[in-house]
């Protein structure tokens, strides 16, 4: 069961000092309060203020340092910073994920008991939340089985039906597809799923690509059976946000080819953070054919939130819905590259491929400027194709905007 909950911090506290400039680390008392053996573990992400764990030395760094030695040693926990260990988290119980980032926000997951949260985590008066995460993520992809056909890779593809869907507004398709010279240049994509060959190849691919000169970076977050944890996915976010602040290059997109089984304020919560430093998101709204704001990330208000139609401008009979989408793209039978050779292709349907495709329109708009994520969207939904859609006639509240 899922449950998360935020703290309304109704009591207040003052530090007095006189003329200290340190202050030594407090002495560790381990809780004194007897403990169940049998009281099952579960996993957390615990998120603080920024300002429990400033970049200075002060009082507040010093409660954010007793609180981690506290659970190192009376737990028996190790902390490690989950972006320096991006290629291979360990695991295991004893292991706290500390995904923080200096100046924007602190946190860190692990697996705790219930009365360990409520007696030692909830009274932190800089807490803003707690939240049991153990959930799965939902892989978007509706695979299906079919011959592979073979792309021919002497000649630009002309046959690309969501490359020549997306370049003009009206039937019938010309048989080609039209993009600026900069084609996504210096745009840093981040890849957070693991089918990321057949989403990178719609992203930036060569043949198959919406902006073919984009930089493409892969983080893998699922299993090869599609599946993963929450914790998998902050860490995964965790190591982007890393990335984006300490580089020069402030053209950052991030590509969510998934969603998780219900709304989660943790995660929403962070990808609003990653939004907030000049990072896009662009989302993919499901595969459930249910309100796409039931669920997270596709929730996030200012995350870009993708729905899929059919060749035909049909909305697809899988895709979600709802006013939390902001834009619908081609996601039935989109042909890109396939993981088992250079030579392998995939003829795929999902939200998880019309999200990359309004990716790559981001990247283009990227390669030309540079522009915020609020700009970005206002862009998207300017110059999008109004009214076209078919089949949202009995959802009112769904916009009626295709990508162009």
């Amino acid at each position: 069961m899922i449950f998360c909950k935020f703290l309304k911090i109704f009591s207040s506290f003052a530090f007095i000092s006189l003329f200290i400039t340190f202050i030594e680390p407090a002495e560790i008392d381990c809780p004194k309060e007897p403990t169940n053996p049998n009281e099952p573990l579960k996993s957390y992400v615990v998120l603080f203020k920024a300002s429990f764990n400033p970049p200075i030395s002060n009082s507040s760094a010093t409660v954010w340092e007793n609180h981690v030695n506290m659970i190192k040693k009376c737990l028996n926990k190790q902390m490690i910073k989950s972006y320096e260990h991006i290629n291979g988290l360990p695991n295991g119980n004893e292991m706290i994920y500390d995904f923080s980032v200096e100046g924007q926000f602190t946190g860190y997951s692990g697996k705790f008991t219930d009365s360990f949260m409520i007696n030692h985590v909830l009274t932190i008066s800089e807490l803003l939340m707690v939240a049991d995460v153990s959930v799965t993520i939902k892989d978007g992809i509706r695979f299906e089985k079919r011959n592979k056909p073979k792309v021919n890779i002497k000649s630009e593809p002309t046959h690309l039906k969501h490359l020549d869907r997306i370049d003009q507004k009206n039937f019938p398709l010309d048989g080609k597809y039209s993009y600026p010279s900069s084609s996504g240049k210096g745009v840093n994509v981040y890849i957070i799923d693991t089918h990321g060959t057949m989403v990178a190849g719609i992203i930036g691919g060569h043949f198959f690509g919406v902006a073919k000169k984009t930089n493409l970076i892969g983080v893998k977050v699922l299993n090869a059976t599609g599946s993963g944890t929450t914790v998998d996915f902050l860490n995964a976010l965790s190591y982007v946000i890393h990335q984006h602040v300490k580089s020069e290059n402030k053209k950052t997109v991030i590509n969510l080819s998934f969603s998780f089984e219900s709304k989660m304020e943790a995660v929403n919560m962070l990808v609003e953070k990653a939004i907030g430093l000049g990072i896009i998101i662009v989302v993919a709204a499901g595969n459930e054919a249910n309100d796409a704001c039931g669920s997270s990330p596709p929730s996030v208000p200012d995350a870009i939130t993708v729905g899929a139609t059919e060749l035909n401008n049909h909305i697809a009979n899988f895709s979600d819905f709802g006013p939390c989408v902001d834009i619908f793209a081609p996601g039935v039978d989109i042909e890109t590259t396939g993981p088992d050779s250079p030579l392998d292709t995939r003829i795929e349907s999902g939200t998880s491929l019309s999200a990359p495709i309004v990716t790559g329109a981001v990247a283009l708009l990227l390669g030309e400027k540079y522009l915020s994520t609020d700009e970005v969207t206002k862009e998207l939904i300017k110059i999008s194709t109004k009214n076209v859609i078919k089949g949202l006639e009995n959802l009112p509240e769904t916009p009626n905007r295709f990508l162009r």
